[in-house]
């Protein structure tokens, strides 16, 4: 039996909102989205947010502007290798039966973290391949499959172009970089500066809400650092809410609540048309970000350590 409580592969014929007839492929438990039916998307995402039993669906397409779709409707997407595939992977769309989310108000910033902060430097799509890297030198492969990392990289391109002509997105994609002194050690990258990169994360901003995807940290306490750091950035920029996916012991430490998927969606249509722009000067101290309340003007542009 499956995700929609079916047997394991089967046709479905159903009717969207506004009486379109589709027919919905079963494979393996899972339904099955294809790009080409990428207008389809935006109703079959909300007919399957009261039938979806489980968290998944599957496709074997990995056109950006189809995750870009899937991530506006609010699916994230993780990966996994499939030898019947045509690419030999396989794209899993998941629309979590229950979401972890953080309002900025309930953020809880440790206070060893407020003191390790001032040894960090941030920064925002500085370096999107270093974070790549890093999650594969922790993680291993994970979901990031060539495929998956081919589709990311062009959205974040698309994203990086559009903020440098000084426009925004709606949909767009991000690396979050956090560094320190080389002489530290532990990075996987260093830079022109002298800096070492420990510890970041990929996430997408849809509207005003930010979505973490998956990350990294090399040396110890820089994770802390980056998460609590990131959710001060996204306060400061105006967004309404921090999406963190996955209910996890940690995010409920840094001040989650968690969604059942019908009132995090209602929570999701509210914020996603409102454009806001994820940015920060680079290389900003992680410290003065840290002290800096959502009324005052972001950080300076360069801090020392």
């Amino acid at each position: 039996e499956n995700s929609l409580g079916m047997p394991k592969s089967q046709s479905l014929q159903i009717t969207l909102e506004s009486g379109t007839q589709i027919t919905l492929k079963i494979h393996h438990g899972r339904p099955i989205l294809h790009a080409s039916e990428k207008a389809h998307i935006p109703e079959l995402s909300r007919w399957l947010q009261v039938h979806l039993r489980g968290d998944f669906c599957m496709s074997y397409d990995f056109d950006a502007d189809f995750l870009t779709a899937l991530y506006f409707e609010g699916f994230m997407t993780i990966a996994r290798r499939d030898a019947g595939a045509p690419l030999g992977y396989q794209l899993l769309p998941k629309m979590h039966t229950v979401r972890s989310i953080l309002k900025f108000d309930d953020l809880h910033i440790p206070k060893k973290a407020k003191k390790n902060a001032k040894h960090y430097m941030i920064s925002i799509d500085k370096d999107f391949s270093g974070v790549i890297k890093g999650c594969h030198a922790q993680h291993g492969e994970s979901w990031l499959w060539p495929p998956m990392v081919k589709a990311l990289t062009t959205i974040h391109q698309q994203t990086v172009t559009a903020q440098t002509n000084n426009t925004c997105n709606l949909v767009g994609l991000h690396s979050i970089e956090v560094w320190q002194d080389r002489e530290d050690g532990g990075g996987v990258k260093e830079d022109d500066n002298g800096l070492s990169l420990v510890a970041g994360e990929l996430g997408f901003t849809v509207g005003a809400v930010y979505t973490s995807m998956t990350g990294f940290s090399l040396v110890d306490g820089s994770g802390t650092v980056q998460l609590v750091g990131l959710g001060k950035l996204l306060q400061i920029a105006g967004f309404a809410y921090w999406d963190l996916g996955m209910p996890m012991d940690y995010k409920l430490g840094l001040g989650c609540k968690n969604l059942p998927r019908a009132e995090f969606m209602k929570e999701w249509y509210k914020e996603r048309d409102r454009p806001c722009k994820l940015e920060c000067e680079p290389l900003t101290n992680l410290q003065t970000v840290l002290k800096v309340k959502p009324a005052e003007t972001p950080p300076p542009k360069k801090q020392k350590m």
